[in-house]
């Protein structure tokens, strides 16, 4: 079998409700596994999920289910033609949409859109 690099984040250990701030609320270490072109494997909790696109760039599980993680987690090192297919859809969107460039000019073309035009006066 052909080695084939998965990224896994795994964010909660057993099943309970978490307390605010103790889960990854953007999911930038997905982003960063992602823009290196790998497939990223998540479970559902804070803001990992928004960094997936499931199916595309890698696999959101229920983060309780030890067997969907082994499943899809097997999936991906079964299948390594896959693999890599999302993670180089995985790093075409990281670069699209989380360069700092486009990290700039959306708040800028927002801010252009809803600053009011008023007259400086002294």
């Amino acid at each position: 079998m052909t080695a084939c690099p998965v990224a896994q984040f795994r964010f909660r250990e057993q099943p309970r409700p978490w307390p605010v701030g103790t889960a990854a609320g953007l999911g930038i270490v997905c982003r960063e596994a992602a823009a290196s072109g790998l497939p990223v494997l998540v479970a559902d909790s804070g803001g990992a999920p928004d960094a997936v696109l499931e199916g595309e760039t890698g696999h959101v599980v229920d983060g309780r289910s030890v067997a969907a993680t082994a499943d899809r987690l097997t999936r991906l090192l079964l299948n390594p033609a896959l693999a890599r297919e999302m993670g180089a859809r995985g790093r075409h969107r990281v670069r699209a949409e989380w360069s700092w460039a486009h990290s700039w000019e959306t708040p800028r073309g927002l801010l252009a859109q809803e600053a009011p035009s008023s007259p400086r006066g002294g």
